[in-house]
C-alpha cells in the first residue's frame, strides 16, 4: 500500500471579483463572518433555529489556507467540522478524507470456512450474507455463475450477517454455520436449496424458524451429519458463531445486505452480473499487472 490516505478538496464559496480581502492570521472579520455563515446555512441546509458557530482561524494544512472550524449546535447538540478558508478571503474549503481499501480477508477469521470454487483462485468473492434477504439470493445466483464462467481464477465465500429486521434470517445463520462446521459440501446444499426453492415455502410457514431447521436437519443427515451433532451446535456454538461474524462485519462498516467484497473492492447492494463481472475483470487485471504481465483490456467502463 503506497499511501494511507486519499483527500479531495471542494470548493464550497466564492466572492465576487473585487470584494476587500480579508486577513484571517489573527482574527475573522464581522463581514467575513456573515459571509462563511450565509454560505454555510445556503449550501447545507441548516435550519434557522439552529446556532453556528466559527472558531479563530488557526494555521491550516495546504498553503494560502488557515483550518477553520465551524460548530453547529441543534436542541443543545453539537457537531464540528473544519474548513479551510483562504487568505484572500474569497473562499472556503471542505476537505474529506478515505481510508484506502484494504483486502478484508486480512481481518476475518476464515478458518474452516466453506469455499466454492478454486481454493487458490487470484480474486475471492466475499459475500456477507443473509438468508431472509431476497436481493442476496440474486447475487448468489450471479456469483455461481460466475464461479463457472470463471472457471479457477474466482472463489467465493459467505459469511453471516442477518438483520435483525428479519424474522427467520438468524435462525437460518445459525443452522448454516452448523453445517459449516461439519461439512463444506452440506452447507452449499443448504444455500442453495434455501435461495433456490424454499425462501417463498418458509415465509409462508406458520412457523419460518422451525422450517428452515428442519430443512437444514434433512441435509444434514443426507449428507452424514448426525442429527444430535447438528442440535447440539443449534443450541450453542451456532449463535456463537453467527455473533462473530455479525461483529466482524460491522467492523468493516457493514450495514445492510448483500454486501461482497471483490477482493477488497465493495459492492453493497444488488447489482447487475455485468458490473460483478467487471470488478472481477478489474481484480484480475490488477493480478496481473502484479505479476508484471501486460494487462489484457477490460469489460468495464469508469463510472466518472
Amino acid at each position: 500500500m503506497r499511501a494511507k490516505t486519499i483527500i479531495f478538496m471542494l470548493v464550497i464559496w466564492g466572492t465576487e471579483a473585487g470584494h476587500a480581502q480579508t486577513s484571517i492570521t489573527r482574527s475573522l472579520s464581522p463581514d467575513a463572518r456573515r459571509r462563511i455563515e450565509t454560505t454555510l446555512r445556503s449550501s447545507f441546509r441548516i435550519p434557522q433555529s439552529a446556532q453556528l458557530v466559527l472558531g479563530g482561524p488557526t494555521e491550516g494544512r495546504f498553503p494560502g489556507y488557515s483550518s477553520l472550524p465551524v460548530t453547529v449546535i441543534i436542541n443543545g447538540r453539537k457537531e464540528t467540522e473544519q474548513f479551510h478558508f483562504s487568505s484572500d478571503g474569497k473562499v472556503l474549503l471542505r476537505v474529506q478524507e478515505f481510508k484506502l481499501m484494504t483486502d478484508p480477508l486480512n481481518s476475518i477469521d476464515l478458518t474452516s470456512r466453506p469455499v466454492r470454487g478454486n481454493p487458490e483462485a487470484p480474486v475471492t468473492l466475499l459475500m456477507f450474507d443473509d438468508l431472509q434477504c431476497p436481493y442476496c439470493a440474486q447475487m448468489h445466483t450471479a456469483i455461481t455463475k460466475m464461479i463457472e464462467q470463471y472457471g479457477g481464477r474466482v472463489r467465493t465465500i459467505y459469511k453471516s450477517f442477518p438483520l435483525p429486521n428479519h424474522s427467520w434470517g438468524r435462525r437460518g445463520a445459525v443452522a448454516a454455520e452448523c453445517m459449516a462446521l461439519e461439512s463444506g459440501d452440506a452447507y452449499w446444499s443448504f444455500i442453495d436449496r434455501i435461495k433456490q426453492a424454499e425462501m417463498d415455502a418458509i415465509s409462508k410457514a406458520a412457523d419460518p424458524g422451525a422450517y428452515i431447521e428442519n430443512v437444514a436437519l434433512q441435509e444434514s443427515v443426507r449428507r452424514g451429519i448426525g442429527e444430535e451433532t447438528f442440535r447440539s451446535c443449534l443450541a450453542g456454538q451456532g449463535n456463537v458463531l453467527v455473533e462473530r461474524s455479525i461483529k466482524e462485519g460491522q467492523a468493516l462498516g457493514i450495514e445492510g445486505t448483500p454486501t461482497i467484497f471483490v477482493n477488497s473492492e465493495r459492492i453493497s447492494g444488488y447489482v447487475p452480473e455485468s458490473e460483478l463481472r467487471a470488478a472481477i475483470d478489474r481484480q484480475l487485471t490488477y493480478e496481473s499487472q502484479d505479476r508484471g504481465e501486460e494487462p489484457k483490456a477490460s469489460a468495464y467502463s469508469p463510472r466518472w
